[in-house]
């Protein structure tokens, strides 16, 4: 089966937002260089969990690419880490954590759709023929 549109969008998407990611990661790092001559010891633990999210992220965006479907599994829990973490730090006020729902609930919708189901279905049964 075809991958669908959707699919491909949302893992673009994820693609070009875990490298914005990795290279913000890198730009932190480098300007507190540069400005101060060292870099600070409390972003270090931030900066870490940043490249690993980021890293989760572009995994799991390649791996739904290729049809597995445990990729939009691990996006899904990364999505709800992301809002669990923005309503404990901001409450239920906070902007940002409320837009992080609205935002998984539509790509959670659109990740399971029934065509998408369809598509990672006929990718499992392609991938155990070919083993």
């Amino acid at each position: 089966m075809k991958q669908p549109t959707s699919l491909k969008v949302i893992a673009g998407i994820n693609i070009l937002a875990s490298v914005i990611g990795f290279c913000s990661v890198f730009y932190i790092l480098w300007d507190g260089w540069r400005t101060l001559g060292y870099v600070v010891s409390e972003a270090i633990p931030y900066l870490i969990f940043a490249f690993v999210v980021s890293s989760l992220v572009f995994l799991s965006s390649i791996v739904m690419l290729e049809g597995k479907s445990w990729g939009r599994t691990l996006y899904i829990v990364i999505g709800c880490l992301f809002v669990a973490i923005g309503f404990i730090d901001g409450g239920y006020a906070d902007k940002d954590a409320i837009r992080s729902l609205i935002k998984l609930c539509i790509l959670g919708f659109f990740l399971y759709r029934p065509i998408i189901n369809e598509y990672f279905k006929s990718s499992k049964i392609k991938n155990a023929q070919s083993n």
